[in-house]
């Protein structure tokens, strides 16, 4: 299988998603439904709710899209011989495809409609979205097919990510 010419998915990916939450968060703020609101507080009241269920579940297929390009991609890098490397990027792919799942539960049960679906949700996508992340660094470190700087900087990125679930894991 071809993946020549999608290499703009997680470009796409990472642009919607911000371009998304800063819509999503500056329509709350101009309708006065919240002063300072968290993510899942812009699904709360309509229309809000309904561009924050959009937005989710289009990062969610497109966050799949990305999972399975990237597996692809390092399963045609690797050798067929290192059996154990592949069963990890079968693993990552679970992973990864379990990141896009609780994102569309996040997206599907809003804080006031579903409190517990959209919390299961959110720490699907957020915990294993930072494993993941943790997980493919370390690939890309192992494999060198990204420049170091890249390397160094998505490792940062997913320690950071995981030193903020620990915050959350602990204060809330």
């Amino acid at each position: 299988m071809k993946i020549r010419g999608l290499a703009f998915m997680p470009l796409l990916w990472v642009t919607w998603s911000l371009l998304g939450l800063c819509a999503l968060v500056a329509l709350t703020m101009i309708l006065g439904h919240e002063k300072r609101p968290y993510i899942s507080d812009t699904g709360k009241a309509f229309p809000e709710s309904v561009v924050y269920m959009v937005v989710f579940l289009v990062t969610s297929i497109i966050g799949a899209g990305v999972a399975s390009i990237q597996y692809k991609f390092m399963i045609l890098r690797c050798e067929p011989s290192e059996k154990r490397y592949i069963i990890f990027q079968r693993v990552l792919y679970v992973i990864g495809w379990t990141v896009c799942i609780g994102t569309a539960i996040n997206a599907i049960f809003s804080v006031k409609t579903g409190a517990t679906a959209h919390r299961i949700g959110a720490g699907l996508a957020f915990v294993f979205g930072a494993l993941y992340n943790l997980c493919q660094a370390a690939c890309l470190y192992k494999r060198s097919f990204s420049s170091r700087r890249m390397c160094h900087f998505r490792l940062a990125l997913a320690l950071v990510t995981i030193v903020i679930l620990l915050i959350c894991i602990l204060y809330c």
